[in-house]
């Protein structure tokens, strides 16, 4: 699907969306784009909510469903002080983040 395609099955801009994809401007944080987005490009659940993710990191801002999680909030700083001062493989922080999840797993 060109990028013109798209912008007008959404009903944007598409050289403000082109400024999305390049990094220009952050992407929209209107939750009602975001699920128009996700039957357009058949989405699964998942990719839809990393989408949505994203665009939320892209802008700065923790993702919606953390902005209410007020404990693991108040956790956040002791965690990113402990990250601090290595660097990561992306192979270290795909083990760290499946050893989260499954130790979030019932």
């Amino acid at each position: 699907m060109t990028l013109r395609t798209f912008a007008r099955r959404l009903d944007i801009d598409a050289s403000n969306w082109s400024k999305i994809e390049r990094g220009i401007i952050p992407p929209p944080a209107p939750k009602s784009l975001m699920d128009r987005i996700t039957p357009l490009l058949s989405l699964s659940k998942n990719d839809s909510q990393e989408l949505q993710d994203l665009a939320a990191i892209d802008r700065k801002e923790l993702p919606a469903d953390l902005q209410q999680n007020a404990l693991l909030l108040s956790k956040m700083p002791a965690f990113f002080r402990a990250m601090k001062g290595r660097e990561y493989t992306e192979d270290d922080l795909d083990r760290i983040i499946e050893d989260i999840t499954k130790s979030n797993q019932p």
